[in-house]
């Protein structure tokens, strides 16, 4: 089973690990790449911008993959609904947020770390 990625960061260790464990993944593909991050935000409509994507998605997926899909929000949702033709899962990663405060030459210093929590399917 596969799990594609169109996703704006790397895939952490713990998402990998829960991709392996718990999905069943045994083969993780990258398509995001740098138009995946810079979707035209003036454009009328990004079908164009989505379409590569889906190409390259239905090129390899079989019925039964994963599609880890999170970025610009219409581009997501079309990429979502074009997996689901496709009978691939689209998932996205859930995330707990801790924030840390610290005082630092006089400034105040705030600090987020997302921590990786489960997967969820589009529903």
């Amino acid at each position: 089973m596969t799990l594609f990625i169109l996703f704006n960061h790397t895939i952490s260790p713990e998402q990998t690990r829960e991709a392996t464990e718990t999905l069943g993944v045994t083969n993780i593909v990258v398509l995001s790449d740098s138009g995946w991050a810079s979707i035209d935000p003036h454009a009328e409509t990004l079908m164009q911008s989505v379409a590569p994507y889906q190409a390259a998605l239905a090129a390899q997926a079989v019925a039964g993959d994963y599609l880890f899909v999170q970025g610009e929000f219409g581009a997501t949702y079309a990429m979502v609904r074009f997996a689901l033709t496709l009978g691939v899962k689209p998932i996205y990663a859930t995330t707990e947020r801790r924030a840390a405060e610290r005082f630092e030459g006089g400034k105040l210093i705030t600090t987020h770390v997302f921590e990786h929590v489960r997967f969820r399917a589009y529903e």
